[in-house]
């Protein structure tokens, strides 16, 4: 804004000065040009504060709208990181869906487990095509199995 009302001052103070007729002409067409942009800048609609400092910023009042700037910016971090796998992990939305576990034992827990060796009684109550419930093999006589609780 200063520097047009400057430039509008120094073409009036020259068609002051100069006494050719086509230079005053053309003098009078700048000035009327700065005129036009000096009510352009002054007609322009002035962007109010809405109270938005920075993102995280706290308000009493009610939160102001984001720039669109952090709008756009927000929406393409969020767009990047769905497309990059990060938002969601397989895995956790397996478990969150279940019902709730126990954590899982130490070595020194499981070490300390009942180790059972799979006898004739327990052929003849189970079946001769039982199978263990971790590596699916079948059981035959002999073999160590610990119990888990």
């Amino acid at each position: 804004l200063l520097g047009f009302g400057l430039r509008l001052s120094l073409f009036e103070d020259a068609e002051r000065l100069v006494s050719d007729a086509s230079e005053k002409k053309h003098l009078k067409s700048c000035i009327e040009q700065a005129k036009e942009q000096l009510t352009e800048v002054d007609h322009q609609p002035t962007v109010r504060s809405q109270g938005y400092l920075f993102e995280g910023h706290l308000t009493v009042d009610r939160e102001p709208p984001q720039p669109q700037c952090l709008v756009q910016q927000n929406l393409m971090s969020a767009f990047s990181s769905i497309v990059a796998g990060e938002s969601s992990n397989a895995a956790d939305i397996l478990e969150d869906g279940g019902p709730p576990r126990a954590p899982l034992a130490s070595k020194e827990v499981v070490k300390k487990l009942l180790v059972i060796v799979f006898s004739e009684e327990m052929l003849k109550t189970l079946g001769a095509e039982v199978e263990c419930c971790i590596c699916k093999e079948n059981l035959v006589i002999g073999d160590k199995m610990q119990e888990l609780p």
